[in-house]
């Protein structure tokens, strides 16, 4: 009896390891995504835990320390989602993309206040110094311009690209609208940057599936695909957004500040 109890409890619990499905994301891009205290927190990472957990799986969100890594991770299988990256031709060769993004991002220029930043084209931006955070994607179009004029320095986090700026090391960051905002809110930094009248672009933040992952299925990317789009035709995105938005601007500011890296 006491063998077939233990047989029993064996049997129930492989369901629930099998269906673990590991996530990971942008560490430093809030109210969407951001890491904290050991873990994963924002709109995107709720987003992505009600889906699975409506299909039955157990989201397990594993926090990398720099979103250059979570990508490395994703691309090679050994994390199964990937939140909240662009869709760029080089992604989609490692990640699976849904047809729909769950949230449209613009990407604005921002300075120290009273700064203006004029241009044409992307490689006019090269007579002046621009920053962003490393392996963000600006959209293809930038993108390739930022490699073949080489318009950016990259940084770790959005704090060291603020004081960059703040000190006139920097003419220019590059950065999501809604992150940066949420980022100099947090650090009552508000009213010390001009945010520019060009914008860089305007693009979809996507949950991605990778192309290594055991969960790259016809079925199981239909149906979790499938969830977020419904979660979000209930504007549950919305919803999320301003709940991590408060939670975030709540959190202590240590983690911000003082500035350190660069």
């Amino acid at each position: 009896m006491k063998l077939l109890f233990i047989l029993a409890t064996y049997l129930i619990s492989i369901p629930s390891f099998c269906n673990e499905v590991k996530v990971s994301a942008h560490p430093d891009y809030p109210p969407i995504t951001w890491e904290s205290g050991g873990t994963l927190k924002g709109a995107a990472v709720e987003l992505t835990k009600m889906a699975l957990s409506n299909l039955g799986y157990k989201p397990v969100f594993t926090p990398v320390g720099t979103w250059g890594r979570a990508q490395v991770e994703v691309k090679h299988g050994r994390i199964d989602i990937l939140l909240p990256p662009y869709k760029t031709p080089e992604r989609e060769k490692w990640f699976v993309y849904p047809d729909k993004p769950f949230l449209i991002d613009r990407t604005i220029i921002l300075t120290k206040k009273g700064r203006v930043i004029k241009f044409e084209k992307f490689e006019d931006l090269k007579k002046y110094e621009g920053i962003a955070i490393a392996n963000d994607s600006f959209g293809h179009e930038f993108d390739q311009a930022d490699k073949k004029h080489k318009l950016l320095k990259r940084f770790s986090k959005t704090r060291s690209c603020l004081e960059f700026l703040l000190k006139g090391r920097a003419d220019y960051l590059i950065a999501g609208h809604n992150a940066v905002q949420a980022i100099i809110a947090k650090l009552s930094l508000e009213g010390q940057f001009t945010i520019q009248e060009q914008s860089i672009a305007e693009t979809g933040m996507y949950t991605a599936i990778s192309k290594k992952s055991k969960y790259n299925t016809k079925k199981f990317r239909d149906s979790f695909f499938k969830e977020i789009e419904k979660l979000v035709m209930e504007k549950r995105h919305e919803l999320e957004s301003k709940k991590a938005l408060i939670e975030y601007t709540r959190e202590t500011k240590r983690d911000l500040w003082p500035w350190g890296d660069g």
